[in-house]
């Protein structure tokens, strides 16, 4: 067993060098694996979003997270704060999922 990041994993399998490879969808666009390669869903993580009243997003019945990729973001301390009263300011915020920096 090898860890890498699920681009490196496909170019993997793609030369016969892996057998399987288990990758998360949000590095990975699903939509890029060719017909070559079969693929099975393990499961899926949940992202909760709180959106303001009149968000461009508010309608949807699912949001992908490349949708919220310019968005502001609130993390879960500056959230309870906002929650009990405290006055609003945008923190500036840097994050990582397994295999990617974000940043604002």
């Amino acid at each position: 067993m090898t860890t890498m990041g699920p681009s490196e994993g496909l170019a993997e399998l793609r030369v016969w060098q892996a057998d399987i490879v288990v990758a998360d969808d949000i590095s990975l666009d699903p939509h890029a694996l060719s017909d070559a390669v079969d693929r099975l869903f393990l499961c899926r993580d949940q992202l909760f979003v709180l959106l303001p009243v009149g968000h461009r997003l508010k309608n949807e019945p699912a949001i992908e997270l490349t949708q919220l990729r310019d968005e502001r973001w609130t993390l879960r301390r500056r959230l309870q704060r906002l929650l009990q009263g405290d006055p609003p300011s945008l923190p500036r915020y840097r994050f990582r999922t397994r295999h990617q920096w974000f940043q604002r």
